[in-house]
């Protein structure tokens, strides 16, 4: 066995994502791919005197196996300047074990000399200090390569180094791999939940009437297209739902806001209880989640902002795990991530009018028109001074119809997209019209 202990000197890493994550989530743990081009990197940098074929050598060695990890607690977090961090325990340690590799006295000698020079996992906010494990670790593994043994978990593609004796390349396969296209494959591995980063944590601001809104990011093997947005919402509410009754002691306890019922059972009225908004990236996919209330007038109550940092996980369609990280939590305010003012707001998502068209209401077109006109008074939105059709969003390959636009049990409804003008600059994102709190009806400023 080959094990490696990983210690991270200011207890925060900042770590660039790896492929199909959100993109300020840190790449927890660091990939096999990334801490093998740290030794290359180390290797030039500070030990060039060390014999090229014993660093091969050493280096096909760990790439011919994925290695298991076993982990600290870990925070995910985020710098607006620097991307993903990870905060990790005062004393937490990574170590990285290869069960199946056993190192030459060179190879172990080269190791040794490496890992005192590693620094930065190549980024300079990542400097950590390295040294050889002295056995395997004391507990069990948390985060280990997926396998037909492997215990329920959560499951997670990293980036491995093609094994040399794959590597078919024209350049020489330790060139490639410390170039700026290295071989790479993507394996799975499985996390424990125990193991499992975590977003914020679950505690209250301590004035949490301040907090009227909260921004999750998203990271998956693939993120989910935009066309999912109401069914991803519907998830977030039961998951709300589910997680405030622990929190609050009971169904009854059931935050109103969470379950969208007024206090007699009926359906709320007036838009006070939560919008869930998935928002897509620029290709289409589902990368954060913005949880928001009308205004900043009433904000979100001690036990509803903790149900909510407590929010996790969630399912793809397919039945991937979604992995979540509160990023940000504040007020409903102009300069507040990621709110800002704009006096032109453009579909993201088809808006859906919340009256059904019938005949005598005139042309469907005129009179969805009319209906925004209707919903933005309903939502406390100035009278638009124009309202023009838009064919397809701005963002991914689609078109209202390949939206799903309707909840569960509800009749099909039409989904149409506009540009509307305001004579004054708005807040957005804000949705409106059927679904408007299960994502359809999105408006962001215009492109």
């Amino acid at each position: 066995m080959t094990t490696i202990e990983l210690r991270f000197a200011p207890r925060r890493l900042c770590l660039a994502p790896s492929r199909g994550t959100a993109e300020d989530l840190a790449e927890w743990p660091p990939s096999p791919l990334r801490f093998l081009r740290a030794l290359l990197d180390a290797w030039r940098r500070a030990c060039p005197d060390l014999p090229a074929g014993d660093v091969r050598e050493l280096v096909a060695a760990l790439a011919s196996h994925p290695p298991a990890y076993h982990l600290p607690p870990a925070l995910l977090t985020r710098a607006a300047l620097h991307g993903g961090f990870v905060s990790t325990a005062t004393a937490g340690r990574c170590r990285l074990c290869w069960d199946s590799v056993e190192l030459t006295g060179l190879q172990t000698l080269a190791l040794t000399s490496l890992l005192r020079a590693i620094g930065p996992l190549l980024q300079p906010e990542s400097w950590i200090e390295a040294a050889p494990g002295g056995g395997p670790p004391a507990r069990a593994t948390v985060c280990a390569p997926a396998g037909p043994a492997s215990p329920p978990g959560t499951c997670i593609r990293f980036a491995c180094p093609v094994p040399e004796r794959e590597y078919h390349g024209p350049t020489p396969w330790l060139d490639a791999l410390a170039g700026a296209e290295p071989p790479l494959r993507m394996l799975p591995y499985v996390f424990s939940e125990a193991a499992f980063p975590t977003g914020p944590p679950g505690v209250p601001l301590a004035k949490p009437s301040g907090v009227s809104a909260v921004l999750f990011s998203l990271e998956s093997s693939a993120l989910p297209l935009a066309i999912h947005t109401i069914g991803i919402a519907e998830q977030v509410r039961t998951r709300l739902m589910g997680i405030h009754k622990r929190v609050a002691g009971g169904e009854a306890a059931v935050s109103l806001r969470f379950a969208g019922k007024s206090e007699g059972g009926g359906k709320a009225v007036g838009h006070r209880h939560v919008f869930i908004l998935p928002l897509a990236d620029p290709a289409g996919r589902i990368d954060r989640i913005l949880l928001r209330l009308r205004d900043a007038s009433e904000p979100f109550t001690r036990d509803e902002l903790r149900a909510i940092l407590r929010l996790r996980e969630l399912r793809q369609p397919s039945g991937q795990p979604l992995r979540c990280a509160a990023r940000w939590r504040g007020a409903i305010a102009p300069g507040e991530s990621p709110f800002r003012l704009a006096a032109r707001a453009v579909s993201a998502t088809p808006f859906s009018p919340a009256r059904h068209w019938r005949k005598g209401r005139g042309d469907p077109c005129d009179f969805a028109r009319d209906e925004v006109i209707r919903e933005c008074r309903n939502h406390g939105l100035p009278d638009p001074v124009a309202v023009r059709p838009v064919l397809r969003p701005p963002a991914g390959p689609f078109v209202w119809s390949d939206f799903i636009r309707t909840r569960k049990g509800d009749p099909p409804r039409a989904g149409f997209g506009f540009d509307i003008e305001f004579p004054e600059p708005v807040i957005v994102p804000f949705s409106i019209g059927y679904g408007c709190h299960f994502g359809l009806g999105q408006f962001d400023a215009s492109p």
